[in-house]
């Protein structure tokens, strides 16, 4: 189950970075406020701590959905990606991303 729900965390992550050219920093502060589902928009604070909405794609944004819905742990507000092994806590670590994607990499050779 565990790994499951990584995998689907980890798709979420990645259509993020691959389709938003978003940072590993940008992945971390990311909070289930910066999304307006109605506009297809996600906020990030980029240098400056300077807003910027972009475009949420069609893929990326069923991605997030798929992980808030079958994946994310069950807690209210704050950031959307979490670890998902105890203790349950936000990702934190830009490295954490790095070993997302590393992972991914490695899987398809």
């Amino acid at each position: 189950m565990l790994e499951a729900a990584t995998g689907v965390r980890d798709r979420a992550i990645l259509l993020l970075l691959a389709r938003l050219g978003l940072r590993a920093s940008d992945i971390l502060s990311l909070r289930l406020t910066d999304i307006d589902w109605q506009q297809a928009t996600l906020s990030v604070r980029g240098k400056g701590r300077r807003e910027t909405r972009l475009p949420l794609p069609q893929d990326a944004g069923d991605a997030v959905l798929a992980y808030l819905d079958q994946a994310r742990p069950h807690v209210v507000g704050g950031p959307i990606f979490f670890m998902l092994n105890a203790p349950i806590r936000p990702l934190t670590r830009s490295s954490v991303v790095s070993d997302v994607v590393r992972c991914a990499i490695r899987k398809v050779g």
